[in-house]
């Protein structure tokens, strides 16, 4: 993928981090300080690829996730 973006649903806490896997095995971690999510809403997120290495998947690490529900509800994605 050259490019994602994310429908983001936070929770009470709003700490996340995303950590895309690019094609050649590394991996870029964006915290939450980089990401400013609010509290309890639905937030759009958008990455691009800075060089030419694609990211292949993504993960989503959520802080107090098993208290309260988080995750996302859209995902789009450019080859």
């Amino acid at each position: 993928m050259s490019a994602v973006g994310i429908e983001l649903l936070t929770n009470y806490s709003a700490s996340e981090t995303i950590t895309l896997t690019c094609s050649d095995g590394t991996t870029e971690s964006i915290a939450d300080s980089a990401l400013g999510t609010a509290p309890n809403a639905f937030e759009f997120i958008g990455l691009a690829a800075t060089s030419t290495r694609k990211s292949k998947s993504l993960s989503i690490s959520t802080s107090g996730g098993s208290s309260q529900n988080e995750g996302f509800s859209k995902l789009w994605r450019a080859p």
